[in-house]
């Protein structure tokens, strides 16, 4: 596995799984260029996370709602 493969890999498991939108401002403010520079060399993979996340909040809630009768 190659370097870039590898960075690959590390940032997008940190950015899909781990990080919060706390972790993602602290890592803007300690070391803004080189996230930025991820973000914008991942940026249709880090698109493809949102779109998940939101349609899973989405699913979740309304499972929830459902739950509880509301």
């Amino acid at each position: 596995m190659e370097d870039s493969e590898i960075e690959k890999q590390n940032f997008m498991v940190w950015y899909g799984l781990y990080a919060t939108e706390t972790e993602i401002e602290n890592a803007r403010s300690n070391n803004g260029v080189e996230l930025e520079r991820l973000i914008k060399k991942y940026a249709k993979e880090i698109e493809q996370i949102e779109k998940s996340r939101s349609l899973h909040k989405q699913v979740f809630e309304s499972n929830d709602e459902q739950i509880s009768g509301i």
